[in-house]
Order: C-alpha cells, then sequence, then structure tokens
C-alpha cells in the first residue's frame, strides 16, 4: 500500500470582514491515497486561538465548515492555518499545512479596543494553555 495522503483543497473564505461580520471558512481536506490516514486532526488556527476536530479514519474526502465573527479576528490581517495531523498503519505521523490571510478592515475606534482587549485576553490565556 502507499502512504496516507491528506492535503487541504478547495479552500473557500472572505478575503476582509468587518467587525460585526459572521463568515464562514469551507475547506476540503482531500484523500489522494489508496491508504486510510488514521487518527486524524484537523486544526484550524489563529494567533492565539485554534479550534480542532478529530476523525478516526477518513476513507474519503470531506468538506469542512467553520463560522466564524470579525470580532474574534485582530484588526488588520490575520494569519490563520490549517493543520492537518494523521498517522499511517503503523503509527508514523504525517503532516501537512494550508496558510491563509483574512483582513479585519472596518472597525470603529471603540470596537479597535474591545478589539485590543480581547486581543490581549487570549494571550493571556495562550500563556497558560
Amino acid at each position: 500500500l502507499d502512504k496516507p495522503s491528506l492535503v487541504v483543497g478547495e479552500l473557500y473564505h472572505p478575503e476582509t470582514v468587518a467587525y460585526d461580520d459572521e463568515f464562514n471558512i469551507s475547506v476540503l481536506v482531500d484523500k489522494t491515497s489508496y491508504s486510510t490516514p488514521r487518527e486524524v486532526v484537523i486544526t484550524f488556527k489563529q494567533k492565539y486561538q485554534s479550534y480542532t476536530l478529530t476523525r478516526a479514519s477518513m476513507d474519503s474526502s470531506e468538506r469542512i465548515f467553520l463560522s466564524a465573527q470579525g470580532k474574534d479576528l485582530q484588526y488588520g490581517k490575520n494569519d490563520l492555518s490549517i493543520i492537518l495531523t494523521y498517522h499511517d498503519e503503523r503509527g508514523r505521523t504525517y503532516t501537512g499545512e494550508e496558510k491563509f490571510v483574512i483582513d479585519l478592515n472596518s472597525a470603529t475606534p471603540l470596537q479597535r479596543v474591545a478589539l485590543f482587549f480581547n486581543s490581549f485576553g487570549q494571550w493571556i490565556e495562550s500563556l497558560f494553555a
């Protein structure tokens, strides 16, 4: 058998959002091997936050949707990534990553202050995680 392989396929996300926007991120986790990836961990990561999904195995490709809000980002450019971690039947680990950017470009001065304190709180939490 071949090595298991997962790649980030079609990735849809807005390029820019406003503070009050709700938006969706859609990603196709594409199985590109005959072998079945096992113990699959799919992580959506932003500077101080992450959201993780797990699958015991992936027998086929899967589209994943994530909803988010502008107020959960930082003002300006936000570097995000999707990290795939999985194993073969012998326990060997494989990883892949796709990076993308969402720009939060519309927030009032008061909303920017709220974003600052939200980001500061996330940073403090990350120190103890």
